[in-house]
């Protein structure tokens, strides 16, 4: 798969959520930028029993020209921090990450170690 960028738009951060992202990831060693825009305004789709989406991805590609990862709309630290602990399942190299509080105002400049 060649995407260079992708925004991952969503209504919320929950686990089976994030390992969709993540599975999806697998597909798509060449992706640079990631953008992820948490919208509680957005559609939101609920989740179905059985989804197989990690079982098919299982062993796909890790993400080895990510160079940026923009996080928007995550207004709780922890919700961050389990965001790139799931990420990190796919990074093969230390993209700088960007997040941004509702408001557009940068909050931290941080890479992941």
């Amino acid at each position: 798969n060649n995407i260079k960028d992708l925004w991952w738009i969503d209504s919320s951060m929950e686990e089976h959520k994030i390992d969709a992202l993540v599975s999806f990831l697998k597909i798509c060693p060449s992706l640079e930028r990631l953008f992820i825009k948490i919208d509680p305004t957005s559609y939101c789709i609920p989740s179905t029993a059985g989804e197989c989406y990690n079982e098919v991805t299982r062993r796909g590609a890790r993400l080895r020209r990510l160079k940026v990862v923009k996080l928007e709309g995550l207004t709780d630290e922890e919700d961050v921090i389990f965001l790139k602990e799931h990420l990190l399942e796919v990074f093969n190299v230390e993209p700088l990450i960007v997040t941004t509080s509702l408001g557009n105002h940068s909050r931290s400049l941080i890479r992941i170690p």
